[in-house]
């Protein structure tokens, strides 16, 4: 039997897992969560730009925001999957917040890269190509919820910087 303690720090759980609400959406609750990650984004570069100014400490400080949100998304995920039926719940929106600042790793904040990688991040996450399909299918748990994202945005990050590379983003 649950105690009301326990129920309360479930409920805060999911509501993270749920990205704030925004994974309750009733269509397309991943991109609307997606959209979510990119305005903390955004918010974030407005509020502490120099978390994105490409030195060594900027990377590091940028890096330990994805590492810290990625190790908090799988522990959240995997308490949250306990009381689950479901073993990647629609509604559990976490993992494309770690998705999308990922595929944001060392490219331009602004408008046109968030956008780029959103619907870049979305197709990868939507249709699951190579290893993204492989980490949906086969890895269970809170690692299997997280890394087809995790993928995803390595995949979309990878991709953005080639089009920046070749001069198609500027």
């Amino acid at each position: 039997m649950s105690t009301n303690k326990e129920d309360t720090a479930l409920g805060i759980l999911k509501y993270i897992a749920a990205g704030f609400g925004t994974g309750y959406s009733p269509q397309a609750p991943g991109t609307i969560g997606t959209i979510l990650a990119c305005g903390i984004l955004w918010a974030l570069a407005q509020l502490v730009p120099s978390m994105f100014n490409y030195t060594f400490t900027a990377v590091l400080m940028y890096g330990l925001f994805i590492a810290i949100t990625f190790f908090g998304g799988l522990f959240i995920c995997n308490k949250v999957l306990e009381k689950e039926a479901d073993k990647d719940p629609s509604w559990i929106v976490i993992d494309e917040f770690v998705g999308l600042w990922i595929a944001m790793f060392l490219i331009p904040v602004n408008i046109q890269f968030i956008l780029s990688a959103f619907v870049l991040f979305r197709a990868f996450d939507i249709f699951k190509p190579w290893h993204v399909g492989w980490a949906d299918r086969e890895l269970k748990g809170g690692m299997g919820v997280m890394m087809d994202d995790v993928l995803a945005g390595v995949y979309t990050n990878i991709l953005l910087h080639i089009l920046l590379w070749v001069g198609l983003l500027i």
